[in-house]
């Protein structure tokens, strides 16, 4: 049996896809770690750890956008132009916020 590491989870396609190919060959997949999840949606509005608990495999992210994009844009002290735009492309690619996960730099 194995943990898989993905340095960056987007919609987990290609980890379903992984997964069911490791079980065919006979691997136990006990659970996923997602260094950052971007927290986008798939084509039919699932997270990663919905996917993933669809197929009995425990998901675990170490941070995701919502919370490092704020840090990062204090960080880096971007300007407010920037940050409209962030906004506006993580509010329509990243659409998560439409399930109430906070986001706003």
């Amino acid at each position: 049996s194995v943990y898989l590491l993905e340095d960056v989870t987007t919609t987990g396609g290609s980890s379903v896809e992984f997964i069911k190919k490791l079980r065919e060959s006979g691997v136990e997949v006990k659970g996923l770690i997602g260094l950052l999840d971007r927290m986008q949606l798939d084509s039919m509005n699932c997270s990663v750890p919905q996917r993933l608990s669809a197929l009995g495999v425990p998901y675990y992210s170490l941070t995701n956008a919502a919370s490092l994009l704020p840090y990062a844009s204090q960080e880096l002290n971007i300007n407010q132009k920037l940050k409209d735009k962030i906004n506006r492309e993580y509010a329509i690619e990243y659409s998560q916020i439409k399930k109430g996960v906070p986001f706003k730099l």
